[in-house]
């Protein structure tokens, strides 16, 4: 690694972004998603998720799940930066350990799919929510849940 650009990690963290790869697909894949890597995996492990199926679970339940099994400091929300892209794209920025970073975009889909666990009834993308431990839900029915 001759070149000036800074460097995140140690020189064998590619190996273990290639590790993470089956764990983060199998993930993507079961919430609707399909995977690329974009990049080198020099600097840190570049993703691009891209909605694969009709109606695909919102892209946060994947997010929680994906720093759940890879960040091994899980005791925050499940992204350290956020970044509204072109094209329909967000951004999140998520700790590997290691020194290491996730960067994935996610193209947003038209339509996602996130069920309330409190009233069992779709979460619709203009509404507030909170992804909880355990479950999801409408923030109307958390407040009314903490009353």
């Amino acid at each position: 690694m001759n070149d000036k650009k800074p460097h995140h990690g140690h020189k064998w963290m590619p190996v273990v972004y290639a590790t993470f790869f089956g764990i983060i697909k199998e993930i993507a894949e079961k919430n609707g998603y399909a995977l690329a890597i974009h990049g080198s995996m020099t600097n840190d492990f570049d993703l691009v998720a891209i909605p694969w199926v009709e109606k695909p679970k919102h892209y946060l339940t994947m997010l929680k799940e994906i720093a759940e099994k890879i960040d091994n400091r899980y005791d925050r929300l499940p992204y350290d930066t956020t970044e509204e892209k072109p094209h329909n794209r967000i951004a999140f920025t998520i700790g590997t350990g290691g020194g290491g970073y996730l960067d994935i975009s996610i193209i947003k889909p038209d339509e996602c799919e996130m069920i309330c666990d409190a009233c069992n009834e779709p979460i619709l993308d203009n509404e507030e929510f909170i992804i909880g431990e355990d479950c999801n839900l409408h923030k109307r029915c958390a407040d009314g849940l903490n009353t």
